[in-house]
């Protein structure tokens, strides 16, 4: 999970340093969309740890996200505007902005509980930061005993751990008689 978490952080940085040119680019762009969809997914890592998968941008205001000033309201809005049409729909909402910034800013921009922007340097700060605290404080029974990911943790276990053979049988073993699998 951590190694996850830090190699998401260090891919946002190669996004901010790459610039993007052609056609619908202007001069100094960068991997915008990238960087904002894996931000946002070590923030809903450790949301979800931490809070579970309803709660999980509500992570944002807490002590290990350096309490960002954002309500409950612009974390949804955070999810339903950005995260999700981001992930389900490679879409940026009309009046939504990705800036890259210079990290001096706050990460978000939000008018009427609504985040109308986000600073893609600012909050790769206050990723990092949150990453290092919750390395620190993590234990392995944070992540197996969440139910929210619980289900996850044998196929990945089991990935990393064992023969590509014996995935195989695991994997059998935990699908339902009714449904199938081909490997």
């Amino acid at each position: 999970m951590i190694n996850f978490l830090k190699e998401n952080l260090q891919a946002v940085k190669i996004c901010l340093d790459y610039k993007v040119s052609g056609v619908g680019y202007v001069s100094g762009d960068v991997l915008g969309f990238p960087a904002a969809v894996l931000l946002l997914a070590t923030i809903d890592s450790i949301g979800t740890i931490k809070l579970g998968a309803e709660k999980s941008f509500e992570i944002l205001r807490k002590s290990l996200f350096e309490k960002q000033e954002i309500s409950t309201k612009a974390t949804d809005d955070l999810r339903q505007s950005y995260r999700n049409p981001f992930l389900h729909n490679g879409i940026l909402l009309e009046g939504r902005e990705l800036r890259k910034g210079d990290g001096t800013q706050s990460a978000f921009i939000v008018e009427n509980n609504k985040v109308v922007g986000i600073d893609l340097m600012s909050l790769l700060l206050i990723c990092e930061n949150a990453v290092k605290k919750f390395e620190l404080e993590i234990k392995e029974e944070d992540i197996t005993s969440n139910r929210d990911i619980h289900g996850h943790l044998k196929y990945r276990t089991i990935l990393s751990a064992q023969s590509t053979v014996e995935v195989r049988s695991s994997i059998l073993a935990t699908i339902p008689k009714n449904k199938s699998l081909k490997l």
